[in-house]
């Protein structure tokens, strides 16, 4: 990915920075469940701050789910990368 010019790990100034607030409605109203068929609108003016998985979810009764739970409530979770893109307002 460092490689290529149309990747997103692209030459420019980059910022990282720790979330551990996100806006009401990003996980239940504007994450994208529908994938790979959904359609995202641009609302100009308000923009979308939502979260667009990048392969299908898994099912909430999964195991891998599951233990993702179990690692959120001890605290153990790992870190999520969400990459925003300012652009596209999301």
């Amino acid at each position: 990915m460092e490689e290529t010019e149309h990747g997103p790990l692209h030459r420019g100034r980059w910022r990282l920075t720790p979330r551990t607030a996100f806006a009401p409605g990003i996980w239940d109203g504007d994450l994208v469940r529908g994938w790979p068929e959904a359609s995202l609108d641009l609302l100009c003016g308000g923009g979308w701050h939502g979260v667009l998985p990048l392969r299908p979810l898994p099912a909430p009764d999964a195991p891998r789910v599951k233990s993702y739970r179990k690692h959120a409530r001890q605290g153990t979770l790992a870190p999520v990368l969400l990459w925003w893109v300012s652009f596209l307002d999301g």
